[in-house]
């Protein structure tokens, strides 16, 4: 029995659940792919040829995704990156829709021509794939040539990509696409991710992937023989293709052939047959709509034509068009000439009244009404029975707003001839103008009696049935005009304006739809269309349609009427802003932008809404493009350097406050908030001469500040100095600023610092304990007041500063210092253990390097508290680096007489008594040495050096 053994390629996905996938299948799934997507290239220029009617747009894109046959799409809810949009070469900037609205928005937007614009090149399929399904990925290259109807930039190519659903139904495979987009570089037909294990029924063995080789002779023998069965299965889909296309080429041949022959039953016949097979493809569809014309023209006999001409010829005379009569006589006669006794004397009347008529209207067409007037009374006085005399004088009547007269005539024309088209239409017009509505309908009721062929007629009465509050009759009306003409797309466009009026929006979007389907050029229509979706609370579609109608040159009425909107919104927006809704007013502004994308000022509001929320980011870019609008714009400026200072980003903060300044250099507060960004930054020059130029505008613009504002102003250029080391001048504007703000506790402590710093310890003290008693929560101003008195020589007030210091200081920004000189102040106190405690706390945290007496301080702390080996190698660690520290050599020999080594403790004492640096007072009184004091050498070396 032959055994099957699995061949793996690619990475291995599990496909235990699922139907094994030949090396054979993939080969016929690949090339199906690219089939399929070169049918999507197809359909595409199908769509945006000139030749294809709405109707069977619509019937394709229909069938592409719904179809019983020849379905491409797997759902009319694929989704497609859009790339319509010429602007859109990406996935980051491109917009999402479904398969169905973009086909229709290609039909719509996208230029059409007679010829194949869109191509497909560079295509690559992949490896096969499994995620919830079998599928591939199709990559290609497209390139649209012609040009979009609504955006004024030029198509480039873009990288797209098809993926491609695989099912297998009734043990075949069965391909639909799924998704297309856009693919960056990262992603390409050598990505192995999701790649499935193939099989195949050949002998062989696990080998490297498809993309990889594997190192071994074997491996390499068996990919070969794979790529072998990929080659052959794909040969043989490409046989059966050309096969499949050569039947294709010789329905298209024989079609020509027959059409050639003026066969147009068999010519269609094989033109229908061809599209059986290339559903999506231009060529035959082109060739059936040409045959079906002349099928139309042909089957239309001599006698049909006859009749048609004479029927025109006397619509043509009932609306006094004598020339046009003449014309549809004479082709009627070319048709039946065996009708030239009636035909020829038709004509000779026809052409007798043109004459007759033409010579009374050259007058009335020069705009000579009254004189015009006069020689119709002449010949009415000759022939009072002639219908077209009493018309061109009612006709001067009506020019002359002669009311009466021009009815009477009218009247009277048509009393003479009940079939005088024109009379009866003027008539109508007339009584319309003149508000006598019900007898204009009943006039332009019998008008249509006898000639239904005028859509603008009904048009007319709609207006009219709109007037007298009949609404149901005017939409009658108006789809009798496009059953007349279903290309009038005034009939669409004004029926939409009344189900519009009527509150009936989505039926209003249906006509004006239609309309920019027969004419993607009708800025009317996007703009009313616009208006409705607005109704329906569509704002997006409704910024879409306002764009294109502005692209098309909508009249200015529109383009008011469209800011207007803009304004609506923009206003409940700043109400919104104004009572602190920022997140409603974000919506408003947002669909303020929408609808009227061009005021800087709407951007600027959204930056507002933006830095109110905290979205820092948000906000830089709409003040940036408020900006772009408007490039002096001082508001935009100024509070995108506020977003640039929330985000701690002040160097660009500086930028913007120069802008601002620039923009408008008369507000002063423009110049404090510079001044703090660069107090930020550390830049302290600029700093203070930024709060001085704020100073000198607010007094050159009488601006008056807000006595708050000056205090942290005067409080800001005092620390701008004290950073410069200028003592005095920082003092000074510390002082300003406690007479703004008597209550600034930041003011009164750094007043009480630069107090100390000119050490005015008494003025230090009491500013800095001011600022405590306003708030005592500031771990700094603890801190810095424990220096006044140690400085002050108060060691427990010093002490108690020191740690209130430390229980304030949660971020530890003075722990250490705090921690050493209070340690120093117990020391001065003889608080030996208190002080080594604090001592320990900052060796622990590694600062001790900080203090360049600490191990000096630190060692007589363990001696005082009895810890002579520490205390011994804190001061040998001193002395290796200062030899000659008699303190130190002091403190050592009195270490060494606590562990009672007595004669190294004589070397020591002998040391640091020949030094001369040792008072003998402070030896005398040194109580750790009692136990040496009666020790004869002692004494000896006392009286040798004291």
């Amino acid at each position: 029995m032959k055994k099957r053994l699995l061949l793996l390629l690619c990475l291995p996905i599990s496909l235990a659940a699922q139907e094994k996938v030949t090396i054979k299948d993939a080969a016929e799934i690949g090339y199906k792919a690219e089939l399929m997507v070169n049918e999507f290239k197809d359909l595409m220029n199908v769509i945006t040829n000139t030749e294809t009617d709405l109707k069977e747009t619509k019937d394709m894109i229909f069938n592409s995704h719904s179809g019983a046959r020849n379905r491409i799409f797997l759902s009319s809810t694929v989704i497609v990156e859009d790339d319509i949009d010429p602007n859109h070469h990406g996935s980051e900037n491109a917009k999402e829709n479904s398969i169905e609205k973009y086909l229709n928005d290609l039909d719509l937007l996208y230029k059409k021509s007679d010829t194949s614009s869109i191509a497909f090149t560079n295509m690559r399929v992949s490896n096969l794939k499994m995620a919830d399904y079998l599928y591939l990925k199709v990559y290609f290259t497209a390139q649209f040539s012609n040009k979009n109807n609504a955006i004024d930039a030029p198509y480039v190519a873009n990288n797209r990509m098809a993926e491609v659903r695989v099912d297998k139904e009734n043990n075949k495979w069965s391909l639909h696409i799924v998704r297309i987009g856009f693919y960056s570089p990262n992603d390409t037909a050598n990505d192995v991710k999701n790649d499935i294990a193939l099989a195949m029924e050949e002998g062989g063995q696990a080998v490297a992937t498809n993309n990889t080789a594997g190192g071994e002779a074997t491996a390499t023998t068996t990919v070969s023989f794979a790529e072998e069965l990929k080659e052959k299965e794909r040969a043989k889909q490409i046989q059966a293709y050309n096969a499949e296309l050569q039947a294709y080429n010789k329905l298209i041949e024989k079609g020509d052939q027959d059409l050639s022959k003026t066969d147009y039953a068999n010519a269609l016949k094989a033109f229908s047959e061809a599209a059986e097979l290339k559903p999506y493809e231009l060529y035959p569809k082109i060739k059936l709509n040409q045959i079906r014309k002349l099928i139309d023209q042909v089957s239309v006999t001599n006698e049909e034509l006859f009749k048609q001409f004479v029927e025109k010829a006397k619509l043509a005379e009932m609306n006094r068009q004598y020339e046009a009569a003449k014309e549809y006589y004479t082709n009627a006669l070319a048709k039946k000439p065996t009708e030239a006794s009636n035909l020829e004397e038709r004509i000779r009347l026809v052409t007798a009244k043109l004459r007759i008529v033409t010579e009374l209207e050259e007058k009335y067409n020069a705009g000579l009404y009254k004189e015009a007037q006069r020689d119709y009374d002449r010949v009415i006085k000759k022939d009072d029975k002639n219908s077209d005399y009493f018309l061109g004088r009612a006709k001067c009547y009506d020019k002359l707003n002669e009311y009466k007269s021009a009815v009477k005539d009218y009247s009277k024309s048509i009393d003479l001839d009940n079939n005088n088209l024109q009379a009866i239409r003027l008539r109508a017009d007339l009584y319309a103008r003149n508000k006598e509505y019900f007898k204009a309908l009943t006039d332009y009721r019998i008008y249509t009696t006898i000639d239904k062929s005028d859509p603008g007629i009904y048009i007319r009465v709609a207006e009219l049935h709109i007037i007298t509050n009949t609404p149901k009759a005017a939409l009658e009306d108006y789809d009798k005009a496009i059953a007349v003409n279903p290309y009038y797309t005034d009939a669409y466009h004004k029926k939409g304006l009344l189900q519009f009026n009527l509150g009936d929006y989505k039926d209003a979007i249906e006509q004006y739809t239609t309309v920019l389907k027969i004419d993607s050029t009708q800025a009317p229509s996007y703009y009313h269309r616009g208006l409705a979706h607005e109704k329906l609370n569509d704002i997006n579609a409704t910024g879409q349609d306002f764009a294109k109608a502005r692209y098309f040159k909508v009249d200015s009425a529109a383009i008011k009427d469209m800011a207007a909107m803009a304004a609506r919104y923009y206003e409940v927006g700043v109400q919104n802003f104004t009572t602190k809704q920022y997140d409603k007013a974000l919506e408003k502004f947002n669909q303020t932008i929408i609808i009227d994308p061009q005021p800087a000022l709407y951007h600027y509001y959204r930056g507002e809404a933006y830095l109110a929320l905290q979205s820092y980011d948000k906000a830089i870019e709409n003040f940036t493009e408020a900006l772009a609008h408007q490039s002096t714009y001082y508001e935009a400026s100024y509070k995108r350097a506020w977003a640039y200072i929330y985000k701690a980003e002040h160097a660009t903060a500086v930028k913007d406050l120069e802008d601002a300044i620039k923009a408008n250099s008369t507000i002063a507060i423009t110049y404090k908030t510079k001044g703090d960004a660069h107090l930020i930054l550390q830049q302290y020059e600029p700093a203070a001469a930024s709060y001085t130029q704020c100073l000198t505008t607010a007094k050159t613009s009488k601006t008056t500040l807000d006595d708050k504002v000056l205090a942290d102003l005067y409080n800001n250029m005092g620390k701008s100095y004290f950073a410069l080391g200028n003592f005095e001048t920082a003092l000074s504007n510390f002082k300003e600023s406690l007479k703004k703000d008597k209550l600034f506790a930041e003011a009164y402590f750094n007043r009480g610092h630069s107090y100390l710093k000119l050490a005015q310890l008494s003025d230090a003290e009491s500013d800095i304990n001011k600022s405590l008693e306003i708030n005592a929560a500031n771990c700094t101003w603890h801190y810095t007041l424990g220096d006044v008195y140690r400085l002050r020589n108060q060691p427990e007030k010093a002490i108690n500063a020191y740690t209130n210091a430390l229980k304030k200081d949660s971020t530890k920004l003075v722990t250490n210092n705090a921690h050493y000189y209070r340690a120093v102040n117990h020391a001065a106190l003889a608080n030996y253990k208190e002080a080594l405690a604090d001592y320990l706390a900052v060796e622990n945290a590694s600062a001790a390097d900080s203090f360049s007496t600490f191990r000096e301080e630190i060692g007589t702390a363990y001696l005082q508290t009895g810890d002579a080996d520490n205390a011994i190698k804190c001061f040998e660690m001193v002395l290796s680096g200062d030899a000659t520290n008699a303190q130190m050599q002091y403190n050592m020999a009195v270490a060494l007489l606590q562990k009672s080594n007595t004669d190294q403790s004589l070397t020591w004492f002998e040391k640091a008594f020949a030094s001369g640096k040792l008072k003998y007072s402070a030896v005398r009184k040194d109580k750790l040495i009692a136990g040496i004091k009666d020790d004869k050498r002692f004494k000896a070396l006392v009286k040798k050096y004291f």
